[in-house]
Order: structure tokens, then C-alpha cells, then sequence
């Protein structure tokens, strides 16, 4: 089962949502949802930014507006606490630059409960990068892997136009932005460190 959860921010409507993807809305996600023809599942929140109508919506859980975590958070938990074999995060940046650091870093919440994750917008598709990474059937597309520890320790890669053969990525410098992809199997492998990899489009 693939989980599939909308938050409030800039919305990307997935290609290929399908009828057994189970739909969390945090919080004024539902807006987005609603306006996009995507039956919710759940909606968790505490629903103090929510548009749209929720008198006929059943399967809610309220949280109060005082807590520890965000409603975007609270949906990434419940969404993992569902073991799912993948969850796709939408509506997870935006104009709150705190609010897209802090949904970004949820990708290293889902990879350490040993859950396949990536977070889309309308021009990048991002995952938590540690040890190892393949990319399939991807020649031609931009990725950067983006040192998120102190440093990305002996990286080799396959398949891109600027190798790394055995270097390291250090956080705060640029190295590895704007690497293409140009076979149809691809990878990056390293012995320490932990990375966000980007695909993006201009």
C-alpha cells in the first residue's frame, strides 16, 4: 500500500494516484485535495487553516492548536505508524521557507522506519539519501546530492557526467548541485554521511 500525504503548502497533483493509494490531508491539505477531486481518507490537523466544508468528513483525528508538531508532522506519523510500502508527500513546500526545511527533513523520519519516500513539487522530487541510491530509467534529468551531515564520506558514482570517485560532498559547499543523469542505470554509493538527492526542472 502506498500512502499519499497533502499538506497545506504549494500543491503538485500526483500522475498516477491510484484507487488503492490511501489519501492523509494535514489540515488545510483537504483544501487542495478537494479542489483536485482527491477523496481523502483521513484528514489530522487542527484544522485552524481548513477551507473547505468538514461537517460531512468522518474520519478525522483533532489535535489542538498548542503542540509539539506540526499538522504536517502529525500526518507523516500516523502515515508511517501505517507501515505502507511508500509515502509520497505533496503540498510540502511553499512560501514558509521553515515549514519546507522542516517537511523536508520528515524524508529522514520515513527512511529510518525502513519505508520507501519522496516529497513532490511541481519541479523537484526529493529523497533521503544515505549509503546507497540507484536511478532507473532517468538519463537526461538533473539531480544534486545535497550534503545534509557534516559531510557525504567516500562517494563513487555510476551513469552521471561528473563522477565522484571515492571524494567527499561537504555540508554548506555546492559540488554536488547540477549533476546529469546520462545512462538508464545510474548510482551513487558512499560510506558515511546523509544526503537529500533532487531531481529537478527548471
Amino acid at each position: 500500500m502506498r500512502v499519499i500525504v497533502i499538506g497545506g503548502g504549494s500543491f503538485f497533483p500526483l500522475a498516477a494516484a491510484g484507487s488503492e493509494d490511501f489519501v492523509i490531508c494535514a489540515d488545510s491539505g483537504y483544501d487542495s485535495a478537494k479542489a483536485n477531486g482527491i477523496k481523502a481518507d483521513l484528514i489530522i490537523g487542527d484544522m485552524d487553516s481548513v477551507k473547505s466544508d468538514l461537517t460531512c468528513e468522518k474520519n478525522k483525528l483533532v489535535y489542538p492548536a498548542r503542540k509539539d508538531f506540526t499538522d504536517g508532522e502529525l500526518a507523516v506519523r500516523h502515515a508511517v505508524s501505517m507501515n505502507p510500502s511508500e509515502i509520497v508527500l505533496l503540498g510540502f513546500t511553499g512560501t514558509r521557507l521553515d515549514h519546507t526545511l522542516t517537511n523536508i527533513s520528515l524524508l529522514r523520519l520515513i527512511y529510518n522506519s525502513g519505508i520507501k519516500g519522496c516529497l513532490l513539487d511541481g519541479n523537484n522530487t526529493v529523497y533521503y539519501y544515505r549509503g546507497f541510491f540507484e536511478i532507473k530509467n532517468m538519463r537526461g534529468k538533473t539531480v544534486s546530492l545535497v550534503p545534509i551531515s557534516e559531510r557525504i564520506e567516500k562517494i563513487y558514482t555510476e551513469g552521471l557526467e561528473y563522477p565522484l570517485f571515492g571524494e567527499d560532498l561537504v555540508f554548506g559547499q555546492s559540488r554536488g548541485v547540477s549533476n546529469i543523469v546520462t545512462a538508464d542505470r545510474a548510482f551513487y554509493r558512499s560510506e558515511g554521511g546523509d544526503g537529500l538527492l533532487i531531481f529537478s526542472v527548471d
